[in-house]
């Protein structure tokens, strides 16, 4: 016969000792665990929206322990395939029923046990009774069947347990789509559930086929990044195309023609990038080409849910923004989503004084005709260009502030800069109108003289073969040209060549220039005026064009 005992202790009232009398109680042969009366069918009832808040009621017949104690029962489940390695409990009473919510029992399901919802899954219910906490005493397990339900739509995995990356059913019957990081020594395969695998699709016999067998050769990538990855089942093929995603559009610094980059966060598992947006459109795009690209659900929001649509944001103030890509569908609304976020209005950007000799004060960079260059726009203010007219021979140095106080840069030798405030001036021999380039993290600077701007293109009288010139105006700091233009393209070059050059950030008859291999278009023979700007003193702070038909 087996036999338990166990010192039982009665408190009569408060801070009584127990007796020195020990009652022993004994735990028969005859003792019998609880047994579940609920039938499979009952607990895989239907989860449906309509259904989340119905009872469900799990009755026992009560453990048999032999005494008048009262027997503590818990209630258990947990994935079959884990038979009861983690069990995560329901609930416990002391009645032999016990009533959860579908809803209830639907959040251990999935929040507890990762169940993949939308997909059947095999669960068992226990039930363990003890008194006071010992003598436990585990029930038959009963098997059910059921199909957790979630917001979330139908997911794959990319199996490697509970942490593994998912994609997501589309409107097309068993197509998934969705991005995901992979390393370059990542292999996986194609799983319905992350803790229960049920059915795999591994590499089948050829590229970008599946193979519905798990003991197939698992699929990997030649090079880490962030891939696009889509999955059809029915005709069993994949795709996996790696991505690299900027802003387009005309709000930004490359227009339609070229894309501002975004950078990948592997904490946050988005892109975002934070730049100057002027008024425009703003869309997002992979790898700086149109096959895979988006826009907003709703135009005016700056922040929502993608769509593929010819529609674009409107930015309808030019500032500093921070922009955010969003591809995780992991939570609600369960969709790719973005967010546009005002930094700030753009200010002037950061400045570099140009003192010199040319100045009536003989170089005072704090007088307002002390020439300025601006940072270049993704330089982390390191790199400073401009273009300025040098009046006559003299020198000219570089500030930091509007003062010889601060950091300054004069002449170390050609084309190299030296932070010694006692450093010699920069000679400039020749007058006349230069583009300055200025790196204060190389101490290196460049002066290009530019003795003409041109017109150049199809538009043009010359053709691509010779630039149409343009006149300087020093009281506006800017170069124009009345010409007849015809139906074709329109650039700017420097000096009848090509190696300072730009087009427009967009096809449009006005707006920002860029390093670009783009070109105006003119759809209208005419007299035109053309004049390009390249002060930088004022928004959008980028060099500007005007191409304006004349009556």
């Amino acid at each position: 016969m087996k036999r338990i005992s166990i010192l039982i202790c009665s408190a009569l009232f408060f801070f009584t000792a127990c007796e020195k009398d020990e009652t022993r109680v004994q735990l028969t042969a005859d003792a019998t665990p609880a047994v579940i009366t609920t039938s499979p069918t009952e607990l895989g009832r239907p989860i449906t929206t309509e259904s989340l808040n119905e009872p469900l009621e799990i009755r026992w017949d009560k453990a048999a322990y032999g005494v008048t104690t009262e027997v503590t029962y818990t209630l258990e489940v947990d994935a079959a395939c884990h038979d009861f390695a983690q069990p995560v409990a329901l609930g416990s009473t002391s009645r032999n029923t016990f009533t959860v919510t579908l809803s209830e029992l639907n959040a251990k399901l999935v929040g507890d046990l990762k169940l993949a919802p939308h997909r059947e899954a095999t669960v068992q219910l226990r039930i363990t009774s003890a008194l006071n906490g010992k003598f436990q005493q585990t029930s038959d397990v009963r098997t059910f069947t059921i199909t957790p339900w979630s917001e979330q739509p139908v997911a794959l995995w990319l199996a490697g347990g509970e942490s593994a990356p998912a994609i997501y059913a589309t409107t097309t019957p068993a197509l998934y789509e969705g991005y995901v990081y992979l390393e370059n020594d990542q292999s996986f395969r194609f799983a319905e559930s992350p803790t229960c695998p049920g059915t795999t699709y591994s590499q089948g016999a050829s590229a970008g086929t599946l193979a519905a067998a798990g003991s197939a050769q698992a699929i990997s990538v030649a090079e880490e990044g962030y891939y696009k990855v889509n999955a059809e089942l029915t005709g069993l093929t994949y795709q996996l195309t790696k991505t690299n995603w900027g802003l387009i559009g005309t709000a930004t610094a490359g227009g339609w023609n070229s894309s501002t980059a975004m950078e990948y966060d592997k904490v946050t598992h988005t892109w975002r990038v934070t730049t100057d947006l002027g008024s425009g459109a703003l869309k997002f795009r992979a790898n700086d080409g149109w096959d895979i690209n988006y826009g907003p659900a709703d135009s005016d929001a700056l922040a929502g849910t993608l769509a593929q649509t010819d529609a674009a944001i409107n930015i309808h103030s030019p500032g500093n923004y921070t922009v955010v890509l969003d591809f995780n569908r992991g939570a609600a609304p369960y969709q790719y989503t973005y967010q546009v976020i005002r930094n700030s209005d753009v200010g002037t950007p950061t400045t570099l004084w140009v003192p010199g000799g040319y100045q009536a004060s003989g170089g005072d960079p704090s007088q307002p005709d002390a020439l300025t260059l601006y940072a270049l726009p993704g330089t982390n203010d390191k790199i400073f260009e401009g273009y300025v007219n040098i009046p006559a021979p003299t020198w000219i140095k570089f500030t930091s502030a509007p003062d010889w106080g601060h950091v300054n840069y004069g002449s170390a030798g050609a084309n190299v800069l030296s932070t010694d405030g006692a450093a010699a001036g920069i000679d400039v021999s020749q007058t006349g109108y230069y583009r300055v380039l200025v790196n204060i993290e190389a101490l290196t600077y460049d002066l290009k003289k530019i003795d003409t701007w041109g017109l150049i293109g199809t538009a043009t009288p010359g053709g691509w073969d010779s630039s149409t010139p343009m006149t300087y105006d020093a009281a506006s700091k800017t170069w124009s040209k009345t010409v007849n233009l015809v139906n074709g393209a329109l650039k700017f070059r420097a000096n009848n060549g090509w190696e300072v050059n730009y087009g427009p950030a967009s096809d449009q008859l006005q707006g920002t220039l860029t390093t670009t291999d783009a070109a105006i278009t003119i759809s209208e023979p005419g007299s035109y005026t053309v004049r390009v700007d390249f002060t930088r003193s004022a928004a959008p702070y980028l060099y500007t064009y005007t191409v304006l038909k004349n009556p």
